[in-house]
């Protein structure tokens, strides 16, 4: 989606919805499965901080993709590789790869901003009352 909001504020809106598809997460905590190995094998959070450091690369890819867009004859040659490189801690992880991203539309990095702020919060708080 992210490489998709990135088109969308360049002008190319391609995201298309679909009336009649449904998809349903059929998650445990709704009681529409049962807790298995997929929940029980990872932390909760431990994709985050992954997410946050290749937004370099979904950058990359969306301008690759509006290059084509402009230009019908453009071909990539080669795929980028991001380096993941660690971040002081991880509320400075999350303001470089979200408040410093001019690529995505100022409404989305707040709604991001917010979602991992609450998520950080989270951690801290259930990791200080599991100790």
């Amino acid at each position: 989606m992210d490489v998709f909001m990135r088109l969308r504020a360049c002008g190319y809106d391609r995201f298309r919805f679909l009336q009649n598809v449904v998809f349903e997460h059929l998650h445990y905590r709704t009681g529409k499965a049962a807790k298995d190995e997929t929940y029980t094998a990872r932390s909760r959070f431990a994709d985050d901080r992954t997410f946050l450091e290749l937004a370099p690369l979904r950058a990359e890819q969306s301008n690759r993709l509006l290059h084509a867009l402009k230009e019908p004859g453009f071909r990539a040659t080669s795929v980028a590789s991001v380096e993941l490189s660690p971040k002081p801690n991880a509320l400075a992880g999350l303001y470089f790869s979200l408040a410093t991203d001019a690529g995505l539309p100022i409404v989305w990095r707040l709604r991001f901003l917010i979602w991992y702020l609450a998520r950080f919060a989270y951690k801290k708080m259930t990791s200080a009352l599991n100790a």
